[in-house]
């Protein structure tokens, strides 16, 4: 029963990973490609591409935050509450 918890936070482990990863990556894609507040078309009317930035969290929570500050409380908190739960169950 252990090795089979185990093999399962690995794959959840993976997971978030490779989630991440996308997301920072397809991010920085879009910077580079996509000028600011341009609108692409990815399917039809269905599906708009634009780069906006929203220099804080939800509606705008901590953007004036210190970078240190923001990069702790925005990006190192949440990693540690992921961390935490993926080895408590």
């Amino acid at each position: 029963m252990k090795g089979t918890r185990n093999f399962s936070k690995f794959w959840i482990l993976i997971i978030i990973l490779l989630t991440v990863g996308c997301d920072q990556v397809s991010k920085e894609l879009t910077r580079i490609k996509v000028e600011l507040r341009e609108y692409i078309s990815v399917i039809g009317e269905h599906f708009m591409l634009t780069n906006v930035e929203n220099t804080g969290a939800m509606l705008g929570f901590g953007q004036h935050f210190p970078p240190i500050v923001k990069r702790l409380f925005l990006q190192g908190l949440p990693f540690l509450v992921l961390l935490v739960l993926l080895f408590r169950i």
